[in-house]
């Protein structure tokens, strides 16, 4: 029966959360813009439109026409300049400058191929990925700026607080023992070199049920975010602007 009753609340709660703003007060904060960004001051939320927590798009006409003749997308290899030291303590405690280092090159190795998949098995893609860039093409470059590992005492403690009271508990109680990866975005015109749009987004441990396999890996949920990144950047590329492209969860059900 208590069971039961855990699971109705969560899923009470997972129902509140379908709405993109209830969604959104359980995520983090975005973080702090770095140097990658040509535009930091402008960027602003765009709830009904983008699943990232800022945005900003060119608002120059002539540019925007130019970029709807481009046809071809060019993925640079993600950059690391800007990648800041673990800030979380609780991240120290079970990891090193080091190793996140070690694990960042790793990281970004796999979220320029996870974006180039989302393009190369999207039923129909706005754009064609290519190998190089060219006059036909537009360049998207990705900077991942923060990178702090889960610590498998804290995903223990979090895991703890769902299964001994409401789930969801640890979005108010553990946050300070979540991980988190964050990246920035910007999509170029390749010929003119313009910026057409910029994005950042801040993406940390899910709460769960009772738990989740990610909780219990340094880099699961960095893993998962970057495949959620990839998927909604791909489809914001082919979608209308009056189309919104859902947010990701900040709950997870299955314990993968």
């Amino acid at each position: 029966m208590k069971t039961f009753f855990k699971f109705a609340v969560f899923v009470t709660l997972g129902g509140l959360c379908s709405c993109q703003s209830m969604n959104r007060a359980a995520k983090p904060k975005p973080a702090a813009p770095s140097a990658f960004l040509s535009h930091p001051k402008e960027m602003k939320e765009d709830p009904k439109r983008s699943p990232f927590l800022l945005n900003w798009t060119n608002p120059s006409r002539e540019i925007a026409e130019a970029a709807k003749r481009r046809t071809e997308i060019w993925i640079a290899p993600v950059s690391l300049e800007f990648l800041r030291p673990i800030s979380k303590k609780v991240s120290k405690i079970e990891s090193d400058e080091a190793s996140q280092k070690v694990a960042a090159k790793k990281l970004a190795e796999t979220m320029r191929s996870t974006f180039m998949e989302a393009f190369k098995k999207s039923p129909h893609p706005h754009y064609q990925l290519v190998q190089k860039p060219s006059k036909k093409s537009v360049t998207l470059k990705l900077a991942l700026i923060e990178l702090n590992p889960n610590s498998i005492s804290a995903g223990t403690f979090r895991t703890a607080v769902n299964v001994v009271s409401v789930p969801g508990l640890d979005n108010l109680l553990g946050r300070p023992l979540k991980s988190n990866i964050a990246i920035e975005g910007k999509l170029l015109d390749t010929l003119s070199e313009q910026s057409l749009y910029e994005f950042s987004d801040n993406e940390e441990s899910k709460s769960s049920l009772f738990f989740t396999f990610n909780d219990f890996t340094r880099y699961g949920q960095a893993n998962e975010a970057i495949r959620e990144w990839a998927s909604q950047f791909e489809e914001l590329t082919r979608t209308p602007n009056d189309h919104r492209v859902k947010e990701s969860s900040a709950f997870v059900f299955l314990p993968w």
